[in-house]
């Protein structure tokens, strides 16, 4: 049996990805940060899936190795900066993990604008460089633009994450 940590679990895709990762029969755990922890209402479905708890923090270089070091891959579904997303990448080549699936793989693919054109889309870029650094095995799921951003910027990259909602 599989096991399976999911970061972001309690978020919108994240607590999607649980629940299919549990439908699987993976052994599922789940990354939360400390201020989640304490919340029960935001932890009850997860319990109900049989999630292991892990108490951390993306920029928490401990607390990824411990949590990554009890499974075999890792799930990301959390929008971070590149900070963060370093971290975890070394972390995950550290605890030896057999594969990753990143948060910057779903979305947008960079290879669709040119280094320095659009900045999101170069952190994905950066994110996915270190990955190939660490020798870490991933698996990217590009699922083109989600719904909230593509209305926001009504399909302009250039305003990619940054426009507000567009008026009716």
């Amino acid at each position: 049996m599989t096991s399976t940590l999911i970061i972001g679990a309690t978020g919108l895709l994240g607590s999607e990805l649980a629940k299919a990762s549990a439908r699987n029969g993976d052994r599922l755990h789940v990354l939360v940060r400390p201020a989640t922890a304490g919340n029960e209402e935001r932890l009850r479905l997860l319990k109900e899936l049989g999630a292991k708890i892990h108490v951390g923090d993306l920029d928490d270089y401990d607390s990824l190795v411990r949590a990554a070091g009890a499974v075999d891959r890792v799930i990301s579904s959390v929008h971070v900066d590149s900070a963060s997303e370093m971290t975890l990448v070394r972390a995950l080549r550290d605890a030896g993990v057999s594969r990753y699936v990143p948060s910057a793989g779903f979305g947008l693919d960079f290879a669709a604008a040119a280094p320095g054109s659009i900045p999101p889309l170069d952190l994905k870029r950066d994110v996915f460089s270190a990955i190939k650094e660490a020798d870490l095995p991933y698996t990217v799921i590009y699922t083109n633009g989600f719904f909230s951003t593509w209305v926001a910027t009504l399909g302009d990259l250039m305003r990619f994450g940054s426009a507000p909602l567009p008026p009716e």
